[in-house]
């Protein structure tokens, strides 16, 4: 799926609209606004752990965890975007 209108302060509703699509495997962003958002990946990795392949590229273990332990900061970082 390609979110092609996806903006960072929307990017809080749109990941959560998807968690209703269990069976999403693959996102592109890189086209959309909300991959300029410098914590875009990481924010979708945590929001979205069906989701495997990212961009084009798959997603790591390693990435998993480094999103899983700035979960807080991430979802701080997301609602300092909507406000804005």
């Amino acid at each position: 799926m390609t979110g092609t209108f996806v903006r960072p302060g929307t990017l809080r509703s749109s990941t959560a609209a998807l968690r209703r699509c269990p069976t999403l495997a693959s996102l592109a962003l890189t086209s959309t606004p909300a991959a300029r958002w410098p914590c875009c990946r990481a924010y979708v990795i945590v929001r979205l752990p069906h989701v495997t392949r990212l961009d084009g590229a798959a997603v790591t273990p390693g990435e998993r965890i480094t999103a899983a332990a700035d979960a807080g900061r991430l979802a701080d970082a997301a609602r300092a975007e909507q406000a804005a």
